[in-house]
């Protein structure tokens, strides 16, 4: 059965995140002054073959790990099933 699985991948809370920065400076702050922080990442999505959608997540994230999609030191990583 084909499963989506999305991971999506932020910088940790306690790293610090230019990217996120730039965004709220020079673009979310010229709309609403109201935001307090906005914080930068990658979405991906797989669509994957498994057996059960516990494991779809589990390949994926021995994918993520093996292929380095991100890194571990300064990334964390949150892993979901949005259904098959």
């Amino acid at each position: 059965m084909i499963y989506e699985i999305e991971m999506i991948i932020t910088t940790k809370e306690n790293v610090r995140d230019p990217e996120g920065e730039s965004i709220k400076m020079y673009a979310v702050d010229k709309v609403d002054g109201s935001v307090s922080e906005v914080r930068a990442g990658k979405y991906l999505l797989f669509r994957i073959d498994a057996e059960s959608e516990t494991e779809a997540m589990e390949k994926v994230k021995m994918i993520a790990d093996k292929a380095r999609l991100y890194n571990p030191i300064i990334h964390q990583v949150k892993v979901r099933s949005i259904g098959r």
